[in-house]
């Protein structure tokens, strides 16, 4: 069983983590990096963003 991602697969996982570090406010980034509570904002913001 081949567990690597493919080339695409791996292209898409880039593109995914580039877009969150360009947009991801940064005290989001924080809470969540350090496991805090997300408030009902955060989550509605990020959504707009998305």
């Amino acid at each position: 069983m081949e567990l690597a991602f493919t080339p695409e697969e791996q292209a898409f996982a880039d593109e995914v983590r580039g877009f969150i570090r360009d947009h991801l406010p940064a005290d989001i980034s924080r809470r969540v990096e350090h496991d805090l509570h997300l408030t009902r904002e955060d989550h509605m913001r990020w959504q707009q963003i998305l």
